[in-house]
């Protein structure tokens, strides 16, 4: 196996158009960001087929493999010997999301385990409820940075979180940006995508001392009004099936789980 450099961006772009992470809202870098982030960009070329694995470390013990094709179905490809081959001594927790059926069965036969669920909630009716007093004390701002996006991300639990390379990309990329404040004290943030008259809710966080007060509810409100001004009909939202309490916080807002749904696995290497 060998890493891919960018002289040979042409001729590996094809491969990484084919990955299982190639899927709207389920991942902020693409692989030459990923190249660039401190991760891994690796060719494994084979009698038969070409395998492309990106790997991406969030600490010393923690990695996602964000990328992951095969030109033939790769049947008995020993993903986690090559994954083991790649990393540096120890043991790692290697994550991964799929949304095909045949990845699905490469990784239970290297012994990957379910860990979670991504799943996608929609809504075209949302329902806000009305203001009430603690909205008065709320401010909003639309001046983000990426030290206040990276601030909040420490709430997340730490697969979860994004790094300065992804956080850098959420805040470039994003078309809506909000954080709402208190006592001129920012106490959370919203990051959303306006696109073909939807609104994809892409981060949403409140500092833990400041939660269930309505700060969140107040965001989605100044959201779906500002949405509604740019022609958006309908809303979405990707979260974990396992957080219970967002999923309680959406459908509360009259979201509801749709078709939409991708496993996340893992495996200790």
């Amino acid at each position: 196996m060998r890493s891919v450099n960018f002289t040979e961006k042409e001729s590996v772009e094809s491969l990484f158009r084919g990955s299982i992470y190639q899927n709207t809202h389920l991942g902020w870098l693409e692989l030459w960001d990923l190249h660039e982030a401190n991760g891994s960009v690796w060719l494994d070329t084979g009698r038969k087929s070409n395998y492309l694995i990106g790997l991406q470390p969030v600490n010393n013990s923690i990695i996602w493999l964000h990328s992951f094709y095969s030109d033939i179905a790769p049947g008995e490809y020993p993903l986690a010997q090559k994954i083991r081959e790649l990393l540096s001594p120890g043991r790692h927790s290697v994550y991964t999301i799929s949304s095909h059926s045949w990845y699905n069965k490469l990784l239970e036969k290297n012994n990957f385990h379910s860990y979670d669920e991504i799943i996608e909630m929609e809504s075209t009716a949302l329902n806000i409820p009305a203001h009430n007093a603690s909205d008065q004390t709320f401010e909003f701002c639309e001046d983000l940075s990426e030290e206040i996006i990276l601030q909040y991300e420490t709430i997340f639990p730490p697969i979860w979180r994004l790094n300065p390379a992804e956080s850098n990309c959420a805040l470039r990329t994003s078309s809506y940006k909000l954080a709402i404040m208190e006592n001129h004290q920012i106490i959370g943030c919203l990051l959303a995508d306006f696109a073909d008259d939807n609104c994809h809710i892409q981060r949403l966080v409140v500092s833990p001392e400041f939660q269930n007060r309505g700060a969140a509810t107040a965001m989605i409100r100044k959201m779906v009004s500002d949405a509604k001004e740019n022609g958006v009909r309908s809303f979405s939202v990707n979260t974990n099936r396992n957080n219970s309490n967002a999923v309680h916080f959406y459908e509360q807002l009259n979201f509801r789980i749709q078709g939409k749904q991708y496993p996340v696995y893992y495996r200790y290497i």
